[in-house]
């Protein structure tokens, strides 16, 4: 009865901890870029609207207006600092989507300010840096 009752304690007390480390990522919440227009090449979609939730599930949204998301995945974090400056630096991929793609991995940066999210991506492994003249690179203001 003692093992059984600390298991179910400790499955709480993980479920707890992670959902609340989820709810104060910075990377959670809508950010937009008005000026891209989503084309129909799969590696070069640019979505105005983009969503992290608390829970872990992603949304992309071809414009801002859009209340149907046309992308959904789930975003897994898997490494996070900060830098000198007070940025804050995300490894994570996304998984469990709803296109038939590779997992997705994004190296992001979220400025001092936590206003503008700067990413770049890449199927199957993790960008070695940030680079805005690549076509997996976007950049989002915070809504």
């Amino acid at each position: 009865m003692k093992t059984l009752f600390a298991l179910t304690l400790s499955i709480a007390l993980f479920t707890f901890i992670g959902c609340s480390q989820q709810a104060n990522e910075e990377l959670s919440g809508t950010w937009i870029n008005m000026e891209y227009k989503d084309i129909y090449d799969p590696e070069d979609s640019q979505k105005q609207k983009v969503v992290f939730y608390t829970d872990g599930k992603f949304e992309s949204f071809k414009t801002i207006s859009e209340s149907k998301a046309d992308y959904k995945a789930v975003y897994k974090i898997e490494e996070k600092w900060t830098d000198k400056d007070g940025n804050i630096w995300y490894k994570y991929r996304l998984a469990e989507k709803s296109w038939d793609w590779p997992d997705t991995f994004y190296l992001s940066k979220i400025s001092n300010s936590g206003k503008v999210q700067e990413y770049q991506f890449e199927l199957e492994i993790y960008p070695k840096k940030i680079d805005p003249s690549r076509a997996a690179y976007r950049k989002y203001n915070r809504e």
